[in-house]
């Protein structure tokens, strides 16, 4: 039940319009949704970890993707049975990297590392290899575009790509998962108000360059 209030969760954290309304932005989601997953699979052993994410990816995806439906019946003329198997398949192929990563975060758990890094590690591994494998990659849905309102934390992706984002996306929700352990938290503030500083930097100087 975590791991699929939490996926939910997650999807409701995009961008989101439904039959032509915009639903409300409600983007600070993604910095605390991941919470209940972190917690599921930080007590458990890589197989049910796998499971956890499964569930988590089959929950997310399955919100967040459900205007391929649209896309597949309405514009490419495919029947409706086409549709739905459409995008159930690729519902359960993306919740597979999820589970990957998390049974990858679940074996590389150690009491000398906070459980943070693996989960954090792992679940960038698989965005990168999702991004570009099968059929030359599929990138919606990664957890920084959750953000695309919030100018000032997507300046960095200039530097890192969408993976810094994600990044800080992920090492919030372990850092509260974890209750805010001292060192953690330290460098969660560091980063993250980095990431702000500069991205109020680069929009001033990108508005002094039009402005000139």
């Amino acid at each position: 039940i975590a791991a699929i209030l939490s996926g939910g969760l997650t999807a409701l954290s995009f961008p989101t319009i439904f039959a032509g309304h915009a639903f409300p932005r409600t983007a600070w989601l993604a910095w605390v949704s991941l919470v209940p997953l972190y917690r599921a699979v930080r007590e458990s052993a890589p197989r049910r970890a796998f499971l956890l994410g499964l569930l988590w990816g089959v929950s997310f995806y399955g919100l967040s993707l459900y205007w391929i439906f649209t896309a597949m019946h309405v514009y490419g003329e495919v029947p409706v049975w086409g549709s739905l198997l459409g995008v159930i398949l690729l519902d359960l192929l993306f919740a597979l990297f999820i589970g990957g990563a998390m049974a990858l975060a679940a074996r590389l758990r150690s009491p000398r590392i906070s459980f943070a890094i693996p989960f954090t590690l792992a679940w960038i591994a698989q965005d990168f290899l999702r991004n570009y494998f099968p059929f030359g990659g599929f990138a919606w849905s990664n957890l920084a575009y959750s953000q695309a309102a919030f100018l000032p934390m997507i300046q960095s992706a200039d530097l890192t790509g969408v993976y810094g984002l994600t990044f800080l996306l992920l090492l919030t929700n372990a850092t509260i998962g974890e209750r805010f352990p001292i060192k953690l938290f330290a460098v969660l503030l560091v980063l993250v108000a980095g990431d702000f500083l500069y991205g109020h930097f680069r929009m001033k100087g990108i508005e002094a360059g039009l402005s000139a």
